[in-house]
């Protein structure tokens, strides 16, 4: 924390050294001076962000140690920690986009930010104190850890395609939105909120759950949630393409006032987002209880669940805003995200679950028919309604 915190402090400057060598790559591409600008804004970028997110990224894992108590309630246990974080991220975002930038400026608010980071840092040092004041001491030398089942070796690969497709659709559905809502900030900062509280919820009521349900069948609901995801990312396609029409509806018929407008927008945007980020808020718990069955490892099966997801994100981030939409258009890359999930949880049922012949069965043909629907109920979308710019 107190590392990030002096980090913030210097990054505007950062950013401001990265202009004169964005435009010596410019002045030197000629003819492909937007693809190496493009490439150079990436490398700066990661440059300055990754060490901060990368301490960012660190803190659940050091966290979860602290949480969990009970090997068989381990995804609940963290996977509450997780969703907390999480409404913190959605409080952070509503503060950011409709308080502090408009109040205090971008550059103020970081400052504000950074404050807070180095005042968690002393908050941390004095949680971390034991009663008699002196540090708690290292615990025991910790056996290496058991080498990864292929089970978990699948659960860990679906998440991460799962967080992979998570992100393909964020950038779809901000696609879409866009063109109904505008693009402004404050629209954006509605998606981005309505797309975490998704999350958060999930993430919150299935944590619960395991904590109440510690022997569950994780492949099972696992399935579950992987073709819910899919099935109402599907519906999203839906919910789009009469969203252009009822938009104005809204508008011109109850000529809402401004605030009023803003929260009119958000509900748009949890119509779209929250039920699928819903079911993909429970993953990451349940993936956890399945990898985790012991208190000694319980940060490293928290780091490479976390990071697991994390690497699939990043990918689906750059995939989906350079190749898939691109090429594929904004209604097909959802249509191939809902696929994918629906074929991620047929993998859950045979791979993880331990559940009866006869229930496998059962679930495997449900969700190929799902598969089926998905591909043979593709809607048209009303181009021209879609581009009106209400």
């Amino acid at each position: 924390e107190f590392i990030i915190g002096a980090y913030a402090l210097a990054v505007p400057f950062l950013f401001r050294a990265l202009t004169p060598i964005y435009q010596m790559v410019w002045d030197a591409g000629g003819a492909d001076s937007q693809l190496f600008l493009n490439l150079a804004k990436f490398g700066g970028i990661a440059l300055v962000l990754l060490p901060p997110t990368t301490l960012m990224g660190a803190s659940l894992p050091v966290l979860a140690r602290a949480v969990a108590n009970d090997p068989d309630r381990i995804g609940g246990n963290v996977g509450t920690l997780y969703a907390v974080n999480t409404f913190g991220a959605v409080a952070g975002t509503f503060i950011a986009g409709f308080i502090a930038i408009p109040s205090l400026g971008v550059q103020n608010s970081l400052w504000l930010t950074a404050g807070v980071n180095l005042a968690l840092g002393v908050v941390a040092l004095i949680a971390g104190r034991t009663p008699s004041g002196r540090h708690a001491g290292p615990g025991p030398a910790l056996e290496p850890p058991a080498p990864l089942s292929p089970p978990v070796k699948a659960a860990l690969l679906a998440f991460g395609i799962s967080g992979f497709g998570a992100m393909v659709l964020e950038v779809a559905w901000t696609r879409a939105l866009s063109m109904v809502l505008g693009s402004s900030v404050y629209a954006f900062s509605l998606m981005l909120l309505a797309f975490l509280v998704g999350l958060a919820g999930g993430g919150a009521f299935f944590s619960r759950l395991l904590k109440r349900r510690p022997g569950l069948d994780c492949g099972i609901l696992l399935a579950s949630l992987f073709a819910g995801s899919g099935v109402l990312a599907f519906t999203t396609a839906f919910i789009l393409q009469v969203l252009p029409r009822f938009f104005g509806q809204v508008y011109f018929e109850f000529s809402p006032t401004a605030n009023q407008w803003y929260l009119v927008q958000f509900g748009f945007c949890l119509l779209v987002m929250f039920p699928a980020t819903f079911a993909f808020g429970g993953i990451f718990p349940t993936v956890l209880q399945y990898h985790a069955r012991s208190l000694e490892n319980v940060a490293g099966s928290v780091g490479t669940v976390y990071a697991s997801n994390t690497v699939g994100t990043i990918l689906g981030a750059a995939c989906a805003g350079f190749l898939l939409i691109p090429g594929l258009g904004v209604l097909d890359s959802v249509i191939f995200v809902a696929a994918t999930q629906i074929v991620l949880a047929m993998g859950m049922v045979l791979v993880v679950s331990r559940g009866s012949l006869g229930l496998r069965r059962t679930f495997s043909v449900i969700l190929l028919l799902a598969l089926v629907a998905v591909f043979g109920l593709r809607p048209d979308w009303d181009v021209r309604l879609m581009n009106s710019g209400v």
